[in-house]
């Protein structure tokens, strides 16, 4: 037992030590894998993004008061997913990592969590032994797509809408429907929390794609380099109803490329759940081409189904 690690809620004074903590760690790790480090691995603002969206859900380990690890959680709705997670690299080894994702777990336990996730490197054996003795099973991959970034002609009867150019009674009602679509496709999940932090933090928008009656599409954009490229538009989440399908799906790739053309971004990136076989389909179709996979890490039931067009990324 490590009697000199104290593992407590992260504070905004910890934010500027956590952000290091994340580029030090994980810049080790892709150095001791490649031999090189080109650049962090990790845009500047992403721990302060991470907190300040949730909160409740970030941690820090320090030892003789300074911090040397941190971790990063968000919950939408039925699924709690955390990450980054990193330990400093002279502090690696004395269990630090496992309080970390334990205070986690204890912090979303009590919130109707259905579902607990994580993504990690598939040639990390270090990290999926330590999750796996957490109780975390490898049920799946998540597969990342790119499409470079273009003005294209929506299908027939859709319109795109920004979130932030909504008026605030508009946004309550846009709200409503995220709730709704994502509850369609996974019961209880609702990742509103994204569409409204990406503005509150002023690191991206939600495109809204609505059909003749309501809106049946969203996708939150991020063009903060937070996890990608300066130039990409990186989309944590967005999801289709089963009234919109595959062209409501089209419309809002399309509206993701015209924002990334807008915004003077050379491409879209997302990542769809290797199970969800018909919105990678739409994608291939879209012009957007495989990238790289990650490994999904899971706790509780596994919700991910070929029809769902569901795109997510748990990191």
């Amino acid at each position: 037992m490590d009697n000199d690690t104290v593992v407590r809620e992260m504070a905004l004074p910890d934010v500027f030590a956590a952000q290091e903590v994340l580029q030090r760690a994980f810049g080790e790790e892709q150095r001791q894998r490649t031999g090189r480090l080109a650049s962090p691995p990790f845009g500047a603002h992403l721990a302060r993004q991470r907190f300040q969206k949730e909160p409740l859900g970030a941690f820090v380990a320090l030892r003789g008061g300074r911090v040397v690890g941190c971790a990063f959680s968000v919950r939408w709705g039925a699924l709690a997913w955390f990450g980054p997670l990193a330990v400093a690299p002279e502090a690696q080894g004395l269990g630090i990592a496992t309080r970390l994702v334990e205070a986690v777990q204890a912090r979303w336990r009590r919130s109707r969590v259905r579902t607990w996730g994580l993504e990690t490197g598939a040639d990390s054996a270090k990290h999926i032994h330590l999750y796996s003795k957490l109780g975390y099973l490898p049920l799946s991959v998540g597969v990342s797509f790119q499409a470079d970034a273009g003005a294209d002609t929506l299908p027939r009867g859709y319109s795109v809408a920004r979130f932030g150019e909504l008026s605030f009674g508009e946004r309550d009602a846009a709200l409503k429907h995220v709730r709704r679509i994502a509850n369609e496709l996974v019961r209880g999940l609702d990742p509103s929390i994204e569409v409204t932090s990406a503005l509150e933090s002023q690191v991206g928008d939600a495109v809204l794609v609505s059909d003749r009656r309501s809106l049946v599409a969203f996708a939150v954009a991020h063009w903060a380099p937070l996890l990608r490229a300066a130039d990409v538009i990186a989309v944590p989440v967005a999801a289709v109803s089963r009234r919109g399908g595959t062209r409501a799906f089209a419309a809002l790739l399309r509206g993701l490329r015209t924002l990334a053309l807008e915004r003077q971004q050379s491409r879209v990136w997302v990542r769809v759940a290797g199970r969800r076989i018909r919105a990678q389909e739409v994608l291939r179709r879209e012009g957007f081409r495989e990238d790289a996979a990650m490994l999904r890490m899971k706790r509780g039931p596994d919700e991910e189904r070929a029809a769902q067009l569901l795109l997510d990324s748990w990191l």
